[in-house]
């Protein structure tokens, strides 16, 4: 007998017949009581699913790039069809955080000026741990409610804080996504898919590189781990609004001049020879009662005083570097000293939390160097 979704085997009646027994010793010899004290009938119906013919159909039609940040990670929702950005947004992960208190108590508290040797520490070991394990629920959780890949740069680096410990946390994460050719890192991965190694996506094409890393007019198949990954150069420097990296302009004035002096205009702003123009910024200097003020109001000195002095050379990337990325305004906020992102071009200005920023550029950036249009 057939179903629609299912076949039908042989039916079979099951009856469980329950019995009271005891033994008694008499002078005859031992005696056995039996006594029926009721039944079960059990109808057993087998069912075998019955499944197409061929691979499974991928449903994902979603990605989802991340940036794993210093107390969280930054994600931006992008479709597959047409590359629209859907939504975006950042999430904190406690157990990062408590990973960054402890690396911070034992620098302050009993060797200032030694690395910590987390390796053969039980306590920092653990706190990694719940670190990865939390990490891996956040990146699962977005990729089951938005039913998407992730995308990730594919390395991590550059904390401001905990030394080596968010980095080591984070490159064990990254393995559980992106292709590896460490034996371990491929271990790690099916475990955490259940046996699943790779997958192929039945309308996205890639390009095919060399083996020595080299581009190819190729295409093929894109392949996921279930992830994909994009090298990080430029993704925290770029303007998720208006798409330019001031530095980046900045390095190809410096490859013909590395004296070049930059000169503010009249109007306050450093003019580049592409024709673009952006604002330097530095902390306005408080009186002593404006100080009171803003310590009352649990607010904290933000760069918003335009710079006008001249800068030569590697001194322009440096101040850029300090004005792109600066703390938030409430000085109760939890986030780093770097969690605020605002464009420098004067006719952009835009600002937004900078992990949020830079999964916009990850995933902008993914789409126009790995994906076929």
């Amino acid at each position: 007998m057939l179903t629609k979704d299912a076949e039908i085997g042989d039916i079979t009646l099951i009856i469980d017949q329950r019995i009271k027994q005891d033994i008694q010793q008499t002078d005859s010899g031992v005696k056995i009581n039996t006594d029926p004290s009721g039944g079960q009938i059990t109808l057993a119906v087998p069912l075998t699913e019955l499944i197409p013919k061929g691979r499974p159909e991928f449903i994902l039609d979603h990605f989802v790039a991340i940036d794993l940040g210093e107390v969280g990670i930054g994600y931006a929702v992008y479709k597959v069809e047409g590359f629209e950005l859907i939504e975006h947004g950042s999430i904190a992960i406690r157990s990062i955080r408590n990973l960054m208190s402890a690396v911070d108590r034992h620098r302050k508290l009993r060797q200032p000026q030694q690395k910590f040797q987390a390796s053969y520490n039980p306590l920092l070991s653990q706190l990694r741990e719940n670190a990865i394990g939390d990490s891996l629920g956040v990146v699962d959780g977005l990729m089951a409610q938005f039913n998407a890949f992730p995308i990730f740069e594919s390395s991590v680096g550059n904390f401001e804080r905990g030394a080596n410990q968010l980095k080591m946390v984070y490159e064990s994460v990254l393995k559980h996504y992106i292709f590896s050719s460490v034996d371990a890192h491929k271990s790690a991965r099916k475990h955490h898919w259940c046996g699943g190694d790779k997958w192929s996506h039945p309308t996205l094409r890639t390009w095919e590189y060399t083996s020595e890393g080299v581009k190819t007019d190729k295409e093929k198949q894109l392949n996921l781990f279930p992830g994909a990954s994009v090298h990080p150069a430029g993704t925290s420097q770029t303007c998720s609004k208006c798409n330019r990296n001031p530095i980046k302009m900045v390095y190809k004035v410096l490859d013909g001049d590395a004296k070049f002096v930059f000169k503010a205009n009249a109007k306050g702003q450093y003019e580049l020879p592409s024709g673009d123009s952006i604002y330097l910024y530095a902390q306005p200097k408080l009186t002593p009662k404006e100080l009171k003020d803003t310590r009352r109001k649990k607010l904290t000195r933000l760069p918003t005083v335009r710079l006008v002095e001249d800068f030569k050379g590697e001194e322009m990337l440096k101040a850029i570097r300090r004005c792109l990325r600066f703390k938030q305004e409430s000085s109760r906020s939890k986030d780093t000293s770097q969690s605020s992102y605002r464009c420098l071009f004067s006719d952009c200005g835009h600002a937004m939390h900078a992990d949020e920023n830079a999964a916009i550029n990850i995933g902008a950036k993914w789409v126009k160097e790995k994906v076929v249009p």
